[in-house]
């Protein structure tokens, strides 16, 4: 598969996946660090092909993730198995025939439609060696599903390693940990917030306080001829912003896709599929892509909205960490451009820098001058190098 030596995470924490006996492990992993193979790698080790049974379960806060993770990840390196390995996706959409058993050896989806499984009776979990919690800060966020979360857990009551991946470590995902994962529990922790701050990732933000409202729009057409350098990912904070954001561009004649939560789960996977494939090269979006999606052609993030939490103007430092992260992925060089519309956009902006980095500038202005900051972004994705 081309990989010649193991990452950070996966060095540190594949001793503990794949020793015996079971040990099971909370991590903090960067995006792009190579978490998805190390839990992958392990889970495959302990699945017996020759049982037609559920072995391993994973589970991860959106369907994209899950295909990402089929796809990308667990068939390729499952590939030389003998008999072959059978996955099963649990999610929205998918139905089962009544009194249908599954009898796949692993199993991955999101925890409502997992849960739902159990519950009816259709997904066993007597046979469980690996469960395994994916981008367990962005389960924390959505809904119920923190809920569903601890009630599979407790429909797995034989003995199993249990394996929860985050890529920051708050107080509440801790606590989260705790409740999900028996002890004895080894941890794999960073140090700090400011090296969760990606050193590949060019960070610029655009000045347009000064100019009239649609200038944001007019900007990002200015910029059309750089997001298709590579491909790019534009986020938005609503699911409405996204929609008019992608309308304007179709309308003026520049190619998009666009991709957020009330889209049907064929629409969703269509759309990321043509993504992956470099048929579509600008995506706009929410943040339910900002986690873990993974498409190494990204050279571009703009936050055309900065992120905040819900409807305050407090900035949501988490979400800032993880839409930057889809470009720079692991190692790689990128950059992200931050537009800065208003005063409020501004201070959230500054917050972020302080946290992240209080003792340097980590975010430079942008140059306003769309020619010289076209150049300035290809001489950085050109050359490798950091500015």
């Amino acid at each position: 598969m081309g990989f010649e030596k193991p990452s950070s995470i996966q060095e540190m924490a594949l001793p503990y996946i794949i020793q015996r006996p079971k040990e099971n492990l909370i991590a903090q992993a960067q995006s792009g660090s190579g978490k998805t193979v190390a839990f992958c790698l392990g889970l495959l080790e302990k699945v017996d092909t020759m049982q037609p049974q559920p072995q391993a379960l994973i589970l991860v806060p959106t369907r994209e993730l899950a295909i990402q993770c089929l796809e990308k990840t667990l068939l390729p390196m499952a590939g030389a198995m003998v008999p072959p390995l059978r996955v099963m996706l649990a999610l929205g959409g998918t139905t089962l025939a009544r009194g249908q058993k599954i009898m796949d050896h692993v199993v991955i989806g999101t925890p409502g439609k997992m849960e739902d499984w159990m519950r009816r009776g259709a997904l066993s979990t007597r046979a469980i060696r690996v469960f395994v919690l994916d981008e367990a800060d962005q389960m924390l966020a959505m809904g119920s599903f923190p809920e569903d979360c601890q009630r599979i857990r407790k429909y797995i009551s034989q003995p199993h390693q249990s394996l929860l991946f985050s890529a920051t470590f708050t107080d509440e995902v801790v606590e989260f940990a705790k409740r999900i994962i028996p002890p004895p529990i080894n941890e794999i922790r960073l140090k700090s917030d400011e090296e969760l701050v990606l050193a590949e990732i060019t960070q610029l933000w655009l000045d347009l306080r000064a100019a009239h409202h649609s200038a944001r729009m007019e900007r990002l057409q200015e910029l059309y001829g750089m997001l298709e350098m590579g491909q790019s990912i534009v986020f938005c904070h609503t699911k409405r912003g996204c929609d008019e954001v992608a309308y304007t561009l179709q309308r003026e004649g520049f190619m998009c896709s666009n991709l957020h939560g009330d889209l049907r789960g064929d629409e969703r996977d269509d759309c990321m599929k043509a993504f992956r494939d470099g048929l579509s090269k600008v995506l706009i979006t929410t943040n339910v892509l900002a986690r873990g999606v993974d498409v190494p052609a990204v050279t571009l993030v703009v936050n055309y909205d900065m992120p905040y939490l819900g409807r305050s103007k407090d900035p949501d430092y988490e979400s800032y960490l993880h839409r930057i992260g889809r470009t720079g992925r692991f190692g790689r060089k990128g950059v992200a451009i931050n537009f800065v519309q208003d005063n409020d956009a501004y201070s959230v902006l500054e917050q972020i820098e302080r946290h992240f980095s209080p003792s340097k500038q980590m975010i430079r202005r942008a140059p306003d001058d769309m020619e010289e900051l076209t150049n300035l972004v290809g001489d950085i994705l050109s050359s490798g190098r950091v500015a």
